[in-house]
């Protein structure tokens, strides 16, 4: 079986220096929004988590076709025999907006980050009895708490 590695070398998503990319042509307005505002405040630039942002970006395009719909439509409808019932987009739509909640989760979007700049925060990781994460002291280190 074929170990499967990143390449450390190659890549240009690999370079902090160079901006996250933009987002994909084929997203509409709800999935380009998203997408800047992931990247605002992320800046995603793996491969991994692009891939996952773009179908969380177009989940949310689907989202907003479907929004358009049962506004149209209703949140009921006349079924065949003359009866009520639920709009059948609106089991879409929940689907849709838990499979993103599930997506941001996995890609560690629903935690604050612990740090003022870009990037995603690091998952699980207790923070040692003693320090602070609220401030930094003068020098720009992790205050310590001196009780």
């Amino acid at each position: 079986m074929a170990k499967l590695r990143k390449n450390l070398k190659a890549g240009p998503y690999l370079d902090q220096t160079k901006p996250p990319p933009g987002p994909p042509k084929t997203l509409r307005a709800p999935g380009q929004a998203l997408w800047m505002r992931v990247q605002e405040e992320y800046a995603i630039r793996d491969a991994g988590g692009v891939a996952i942002l773009t179908q969380i970006c177009e989940a949310e395009d689907r989202i907003a076709q479907y929004a358009e719909a049962v506004a149209r439509d209703g949140v009921t409808v006349v079924n065949g025999s003359g009866g009520r019932r639920d709009h059948p987009l609106l089991k879409h739509e929940t689907q849709l907006r838990m499979f993103i909640v599930r997506a941001l989760q996995r890609l560690g979007l629903t935690t604050e980050a612990l740090y003022d700049r870009p990037g995603r925060p690091v998952a699980n990781v207790p923070v040692p009895y003693g320090i602070s994460i609220d401030g930094e002291d003068d020098d720009g280190g992790i205050e310590t708490n001196s009780n």
